[in-house]
């Protein structure tokens, strides 16, 4: 149904659209007298007046999501998980993907079997592990003010996610995501991507762009690098 409702507006508005560029093509002959190329003058005029309210940031937000694409987005990885071995020898036996039981401060069940329990570290990190209805571990989220920060991969690496809105447009977002040593904050790899979105209504749906041309290959890089910390890891 709705989007039925989207096709008519749709339509309408492209009727409306050919109205405005028909009758300033008729304006600029008949008001003003504009002959030959003049009047593609009137046409454009009438065309930006039914096209500019609506569409005004579109075009804006493509041209400056494209540069962002080019010169800033892209995966990049300052130490591979070898490195960052042969850098610290003995200490990723000794990791473990569930948060230390001794800062455990509540569990809480669902009806479905599965669980979380929330911890709070000595750095006053909040986390929450998630256990499926078998009881293994899926994940543990980093929360800071109620809100989850990106996720806790083991005592020594986090991967976490910041959503930075564009200075320019704001409805352009940079997304990061970076795994990083947590006990000297190093970063070892990092994830930049683009993106677009339109109104919390959703019905100005043609500002949405999902992210860069290479988003999908660069994402896959970084999964990879958290994958093998994941098995380096014990559960």
């Amino acid at each position: 149904m709705f989007g039925l409702a989207v096709l008519v507006v749709m339509v309408l508005y492209l009727s409306l659209l050919f109205w405005a560029t028909k009758s300033g093509w008729r304006w600029g002959i008949k008001k003003k007298g504009w002959t030959g190329k003049k009047r593609y003058l009137g046409a454009m005029i009438g065309f930006l007046i039914v096209y500019l309210p609506v569409f005004w940031d579109w075009l804006p937000t493509v041209a400056l999501h494209q540069y962002y694409c080019s010169k800033e987005s892209g995966f990049w990885i300052y130490k591979t998980l070898n490195q960052w071995k042969d850098e610290n020898p003995g200490v990723i036996e000794n990791l473990e993907r569930i948060p230390p039981r001794q800062y455990l401060t509540k569990t809480q069940h669902t009806f479905l079997g599965t669980r979380v329990d929330q911890y709070l570290l000595p750095n006053d990190l909040n986390l929450d592990a998630y256990y499926d209805g078998r009881n293994q571990l899926t994940f543990v989220i980093i929360k800071k003010n109620g809100n989850q920060e990106g996720y806790w991969l083991n005592q020594r690496f986090n991967w976490v996610s910041e959503n930075i809105p564009s200075r320019i447009l704001d409805n352009l977002t940079r997304h990061e995501e970076i795994i990083m040593d947590s006990k000297d904050n190093t970063e070892i790899a990092r994830l930049v991507n683009y993106g677009s979105h339109g109104s919390k209504s959703g019905l100005d749906f043609w500002m949405f762009i999902k992210g860069c041309p290479n988003a999908n290959n660069d994402a896959s890089k970084f999964q990879d690098i958290v994958n093998q910390i994941k098995l380096a890891t014990h559960e």
